[in-house]
């Protein structure tokens, strides 16, 4: 089998195919250019959602504690809207915790210097803490100021300091690293279901398929061929997609979050074993979507036999979006829903060596079983030609 790859036939009609599969349109428009133009879309709709809301925001009324500030609690209530404030009872970190307070003043028992604390993972308390930081700023220069013109001696000047008491996980890596391995799965799928459905319904319908049988190659050099350029079409759209999000990814993220605009800390080191396993789940996708689609007369048939085929491979990716979902000695056997969680590991650098190579076991004889049994069946020239066991089939399907 492996000589069959360096045969200069077979390098020349893949290549073909892959020329055919770019003609057409369908082809190019979901697969290479909406990738590019989805995510950009994306920022865009992000950036004016967040423009409507952030009339919302500036409506909202935050929560403030305040532990025996009563000149600071009146500076807060010029802001307009006003601040609902109340006396600190406990502990700042007890009160924003359990959501009563979205900010918490109060002074050090210490040195008397003003602490501010607040919760980065709440928006809430983010929101608080954006509006009133100027105000109290602006309190404690007047209150030194103040205090300097009744001194007559050295006075020191107090900072505010300011407590995040949230816990120190990098949410947005996580959700990042989650949601990531579901898209390019299911993009992956999108990617080799219309050059599937276009090299074998497309050539029947258009009754081109006997035509490629009279090339000068055997029947499963041209099954080969079908298949590799359906495996490079599928990847390559995994490879668009996976660019067009590490582009989009950081600007996304500060519409949603807020901040800067950078590239997420994920562990990019692991990127060829990401690509490892979308080269894998590439052919997988790309030999049953041929598989299915050989069974039809027509595209439109071809399509209802994919569709459903096509869900049920996305159903393994949406079970890693699971809380309990991880990669260990057992899940690892499960096809696509290892790669899944697979992304995931190695994009946070939580590799597990033993059940990454299972992963890889386990995938590998998938593909190879897809792909041998893809190709024994397209190189039947009766059944490729649809004059098999396909009616058959399309009489129980129906």
């Amino acid at each position: 089998m492996s000589s069959r790859f360096l045969k200069p036939t077979l390098r020349i009609y893949w290549a073909k195919e892959l020329r055919s599969l770019l003609r057409d349109r369908n082809i190019v428009v979901y697969g290479l250019l909406l990738p590019l133009f989805l995510y950009p879309l994306l920022l865009f709709a992000l950036s004016e959602v967040r423009a409507l809301t952030a009339g919302m925001r500036e409506r909202m009324e935050p929560a403030i504690a305040v532990a025996d500030l009563p000149e600071l609690e009146t500076r807060l209530h010029e802001v307009v809207p006003p601040p609902r404030t109340f006396p600190l009872t406990g502990g700042a970190g007890e009160a924003l915790a359990s959501g009563v307070a979205d900010l918490v003043i109060a002074r050090s028992h210490g040195n008397g210097r003003l602490i501010v604390s607040h919760d980065s993972s709440s928006g809430p308390s983010r929101i608080a803490l954006e509006r009133f930081a100027p105000v109290i700023e602006k309190w404690r220069r007047q209150a030194e100021s103040t205090a300097l013109a009744r001194a007559t001696g050295w006075v020191e000047r107090h900072e505010p300091t300011f407590v995040d008491t949230s816990e120190k996980t990098d949410s947005t890596r996580i959700l990042l690293a989650t949601l990531l391995p579901l898209i390019l799965i299911v993009m992956c799928t999108f990617g080799a279901t219309w050059p599937a459905i276009e090299l074998t319904a497309g050539e029947r319908e258009r009754s081109t398929a006997e035509t490629t049988f009279l090339l000068p190659l055997t029947r499963q050099d041209v099954a080969l061929g079908k298949t590799l350029a359906v495996t490079s079409a599928a990847f390559v759209t995994l490879c668009v997609h996976l660019f067009a999000m590490l582009i989009a990814a950081g600007p996304l993220i500060a519409q949603v979050r807020g901040g800067t605009a950078s590239i997420p800390s994920l562990a990019w080191q692991s990127l060829p074993l990401v690509l490892c396993f979308g080269l894998l789940l590439s052919l997988v996708f790309g030999t049953l979507f041929m598989l299915a689609g050989s069974y039809a007369k027509t595209f439109r048939e071809a399509q209802a036999f994919v569709t459903p085929l096509q869900l049920l491979m996305m159903l393994p990716a949406i079970l890693t979006l699971l809380p309990s979902a991880t990669l260990d000695a057992t899940t690892a056997w499960i096809p696509i829903f290892n790669a899944g969680l697979a992304f995931r590991a190695a994009l946070l650098g939580d590799i597990d060596v033993q059940a990454t190579a299972t992963t890889l076991l386990s995938l590998s004889l998938c593909a190879l079983l897809c792909f041998r049994t893809t190709v024994r069946r397209l190189s039947d020239t009766s059944f490729a030609l649809g004059f098999a066991d396909s009616d058959g089939i399309r009489e129980k399907w129906s």
